[in-house]
């Protein structure tokens, strides 16, 4: 029977094979697959990564970076991008790992954003390992907007209730004098009634 050890180092061993990558044991998960943004806000971007580890296959050093042109061979990283020159900032959080696998994480932050930033932003780590590196691909697609569409929503909706109160408030006005008038024309009515009969017992007395 094999050990456990034994089972642990061939099961590193499969993981590291050039063929298997990609597939097994290397992965990248995005917290958002879509975002909207203002322009001039501040956008992140998360991620969280994992990649093989064990015996065969024991990196020491990862580096991370974001892109959006460029091939996944041979991508552009925004901090060299003179696009996004002081407006872009990498936080990675630690790296742990297991028997079998390590995972870390990763956010993008983009600062004065412009409509031009628009685009779908790739997450890529690179190991110290002869092809030990991979792309979360495909990205996170960032839309960036002059205005909010749930503000222009809100906007929408205060503009029909004001409508809706205007209304209500001019038939409320309408019916206040309308009844009135008919209180004033009844009032009229009845002091002519009145009068009439006082002039009749007049006329009965003489």
């Amino acid at each position: 029977m094999y050990s456990r050890s034994a089972a642990r180092g061939f099961l590193a061993f499969l993981l590291s094979l050039p063929a298997l990558q990609g597939k097994i044991g290397w992965a990248v998960t995005y917290t958002s697959s879509n975002i909207s943004a203002l322009r001039g806000s501040t956008v992140n971007i998360s991620c969280i990564y994992k990649y093989p580890y064990g015996r065969y296959f024991r990196p020491t050093n990862v580096t991370t970076l974001w892109f959006t042109k460029g091939e996944i061979e041979l991508p552009v990283n925004l901090k060299h991008d003179a696009d996004y020159a002081g407006r872009v900032e990498y936080s990675d959080g630690e790296i742990s790992c297991n028997w079998f696998s390590c995972k870390g994480t990763c956010t993008l932050r983009i600062k004065d954003l412009t409509q031009s930033d628009s685009a779908e932003y790739k997450f890529m780590f690179i190991t110290n390992i002869e092809r030990g590196k991979f792309t979360g691909d495909p990205g996170v697609m960032l839309s960036v907007t002059e205005t909010s569409p749930s503000s222009s929503s809100l906007t929408t909706s205060v503009n029909v209730r004001i409508v809706v109160v205007s209304l209500a408030t001019v038939l409320l006005v309408f019916l206040f004098i309308r009844k009135r008038a008919d209180r004033e024309a009844s009032g009229q009515g009845k002091a002519a009634e009145k009068v009439g009969e006082v002039e009749e017992e007049q006329r009965d007395r003489n």
